[in-house]
């Protein structure tokens, strides 16, 4: 408890806990049989369960970032993300560029080091450079204000998605994601304010419920979890991943599963088949 924190802690013990009486919101009572080892192993698998989103987001961005800058900088040059007319909305332009230009002048990496001393104007580095600095938020943001579509088709293209629709959607999923992980938040049952957009192609795996009037969208993290998959599987490598997070996810009980939204049968598809 004193390692980890007595608030922490508590986000994982409410699924063990009886169900509230009529006019509760917690029993704050713990179901008959639950141990306090069963608390600290749903922690440990929510722990596991970042580390290995985080890792599949970091492969996402890094493709992201480049397939991005490529497209940009071939169709409008190299500081093509300087330029306001290249973005939809002039002032979100602006309020981003303003937030990178801060970071770049922080920054102490080589290749910005080296730049500041050969050039003097434009006064910011080409877009292959600045992209390294910018946040995931900042890249999901100039990607979906990318006024040219056929930049934005030609990177969904590449990542695998069907349209750019789709990939706005994953980039700002992607984006609320990664930081829940990073600042070590509770994870596996989340319900998140976005959701990727529906896929065609993959209608039979991903999980869409119809919210009832006035209840919330249950928006998990395993919708996520499949356009990832989705996004990197044409690069390959990602087999030892792939297989850890089926074990992950495997070694819990059905209704942990069901927590994350992952259907009954899930295993049984052939998208989860092993890679």
């Amino acid at each position: 408890m004193r390692a980890i924190g007595y608030y922490r802690l508590s986000a994982y013990w409410l699924p063990f806990e009886d169900p509230p009486a009529a006019g509760q919101t917690r029993s704050k009572r713990f179901s008959g049989g639950t141990t306090w080892g069963d608390v600290i192993e749903l922690y440990a698998f929510d722990r596991r369960l970042r580390l290995l989103v985080l890792e599949a987001i970091e492969r996402f961005e890094v493709a992201v970032r480049s397939s991005w800058s490529n497209s940009l900088t071939l169709a409008h040059g190299s500081h093509a993300y300087l330029d306001y007319r290249q973005f939809r909305d002039a002032l979100t332009h602006a309020k981003t560029v303003s937030q990178i230009a801060s970071s770049l002048g922080q920054s102490k990496e080589v290749f910005i080091a080296h730049y500041r001393r050969k050039y003097v104007s434009p006064s910011l580095p080409p877009l292959w450079s600045a992209c390294e600095i910018m946040s995931l938020g900042q890249l999901s943001i100039l990607y979906a204000e990318t006024a040219d579509n056929s930049v934005k088709d030609a990177v969904a293209r590449e990542l695998n998605l069907p349209t750019k629709e789709v990939l706005e959607s994953v980039l700002a999923v992607a984006a609320l994601t990664r930081n829940i992980c990073a600042h070590h938040n509770r994870l596996w049952n989340r319900r998140f304010v976005k959701r990727p957009q529906r896929v065609n192609r993959l209608s039979s795996v991903m999980t869409f419920e119809p919210a009832p009037r006035g209840h919330e969208v249950l928006n998990l993290i395993y919708n996520t979890l499949v356009v990832l998959i989705e996004a990197l599987r044409p690069q390959g490598g990602l087999e030892a991943w792939h297989r850890d997070l089926l074990a992950l996810v495997s070694s819990v009980s059905l209704d942990k599963q069901d927590g994350m939204g992952f259907p009954r049968g899930w295993q049984a598809m052939p998208f989860w088949a092993p890679l």
